[in-house]
């Protein structure tokens, strides 16, 4: 790079060749070595700043021509987010934040974005700063910005956090109330998914709410251990939150409502094929077959037996295919017993295994069951790295341009992307064939393409008994669902 190229305005191919150096580092001695480290992390926080002037340019660049275009002034800027999202390789969620991050950083606290610049800031702290006084008005938040940008690189988080709320009350306390009212009405309960086939169920509760929980709870705590219960303090808290929101003792059981994905031969046999439960991700045969006698109420052998029994004796009922039936829950195994709790439905898939078959509909709405099977396929919002839950069954060609309502022209998406494909610009394609692997190809308002592979529908990686392994590790673009390592490619 020439020295007036050095100086003068980056360009995005000479940021690629940044890229391509950082992996070039010559060897050097241990305190070289820490100062590439820290270097190389003030590098991290200016590229961030860098980032932050970029989005805030490109959101204006997009409301300039929705005003030109036209469009009503509450569509100015849909789709920004996604952009910036499908950019940065994040979830539409974390574009939305990102670009107010950086709205926030150019007008009301300029101060830290500069800090950014000089490398002493990183977005996290930034982030801190901008959520603390988010409360307070414009004068206001550039008065917080000025007093503590002398400090703020050398704080911790935590630090931050305290200096910044601190600073915000003294300045306007009624604010800083009206705030906290707010919050309640933002209380609410969620349910993530957690390694080993556990979950997380997190809830957002006023403050004197959550300590009388968890006090009621140590106080159960207390008094099981007094008659002599072995169970660690967490597991009786976690037994005992499930017990009183369910109004059901675990011997008992609690009804389930989930769509669990078998093969057949993991459900009647012994194979060790995963199970897959959508929006959670894959099981084990073992602890999915559990679930399902456990549903039955009898012991391991009865109740696994008389499913057996049961689903063979439907099977052969059933017209032949050459394709793979994998039970998932429709058919009641008897009436008026426990065993109602379960249900069986068989979904047809391809030879190997790993796509549902195409389904046809002449309704202009994703509904009943051809809704089901898409949000079974897709599992999550295909926009890629999104992950959120799907809401919208959506056409990939508008229904008003004549898209068909089918399984191959439907495709699961969170509201946001739904709504951010209504823009100008915007393009879905499918770019697979019916007889495929569902993909399709977003084409954003400047060009650039980003490819979406539906992920298999039991867990990549697990082979069924006697099937050769190449079958089903084909090469192709990368499914959206894997860790954001795996990327889809950007052209």
């Amino acid at each position: 790079m020439t020295e007036q190229g050095a100086r003068g305005p980056i360009t995005s191919a000479e940021l690629d060749t940044l890229l391509g150096r950082c992996a070039l580092l010559l060897d050097a001695d241990l305190p070289d070595r820490i100062e590439r480290v820290a270097a190389l992390e003030r590098l991290k926080h200016a590229i961030c700043a860098a980032q932050a002037r970029e989005t805030v340019a490109v959101a204006a660049g997009r409301r300039a021509e929705h005003q030109a275009a036209g469009l009503p002034r509450a569509q100015w800027g849909r789709g920004v987010s996604l952009e910036i999202a499908l950019a940065r390789g994040v979830s539409v969620h974390r574009g939305q934040q990102l670009l107010g991050l950086a709205q926030d950083l150019s007008t009301e606290l300029p101060e830290t974005l500069r800090a950014m610049e000089r490398g002493e800031v990183d977005e996290w702290k930034a982030t801190v700063v901008a959520r603390e006084t988010a409360c307070l008005d414009a004068n206001d938040r550039r008065a917080v910005d000025a007093e503590l940008a002398s400090d703020l690189g050398a704080m911790s988080i935590g630090q931050a956090r305290a200096r910044v709320v601190a600073m915000s009350q003294d300045i306007d306390a009624a604010a800083m109330v009206k705030r906290a009212a707010k919050a309640v009405t933002d209380r609410r309960v969620t349910l993530r998914p957690a390694p080993d086939t556990m979950s997380w169920l997190s809830a957002m509760l006023p403050v004197k709410d959550g300590v009388a929980v968890f006090a009621a709870l140590q106080a159960e705590v207390k008094r099981v251990v007094a008659r002599g219960d072995v169970r660690h303090q967490g597991q009786i808290m976690a037994d005992v939150l499930v017990e009183r929101v369910t109004g059901r003792s675990l011997a008992e059981g609690v009804p389930l409502s989930v769509q669990l994905v078998m093969t057949d031969r993991a459900l009647l046999g012994d194979d060790t094929t995963a199970a897959h439960v959508p929006g959670f991700g894959p099981v084990p045969a073992d602890i999915a077959r559990g679930w399902i006698i456990a549903a039955f109420g009898q012991s391991g052998g009865s109740g696994h037996d008389r499913a057996a029994r049961d689903a063979e004796a439907q099977q052969e009922e059933a017209p032949a295919s050459p394709t793979q039936a994998t039970p998932t829950g429709a058919q009641r195994f008897g009436a008026g017993r426990a065993e109602d709790m379960v249900r069986f439905r068989r979904l047809w898939t391809s030879p190997d295994r790993r796509d549902l078959v195409a389904m046809e509909s002449t309704s202009r709405c994703f509904s009943g069951l051809l809704r089901q099977v898409i949000m079974l396929r897709d599992q999550r919002c295909t926009t890629p790295w999104c992950d959120a839950p799907v809401r919208h069954v959506d056409h990939t060609e508008r229904s008003a341009d004549g898209g068909a309502t089918s399984y191959h022209f439907g495709r699961g998406t969170c509201v946001t992307c739904n709504l951010a494909r209504e823009s100008p610009g915007w393009r879905v394609d499918v770019t697979s064939r019916p007889d495929e692997s569902h993909e399709i190809t977003i084409t954003t308002p400047t060009g650039h393409t980003y490819r979406s592979l539906a992920p298999p529908l039991l867990p990549r990686g697990q082979r069924v008994r006697g099937e050769p392994q190449e079958r089903l590790d084909d090469e192709g673009p990368i499914p959206y669902g894997l860790p954001e390592d795996a990327r889809p490619r950007a052209g």
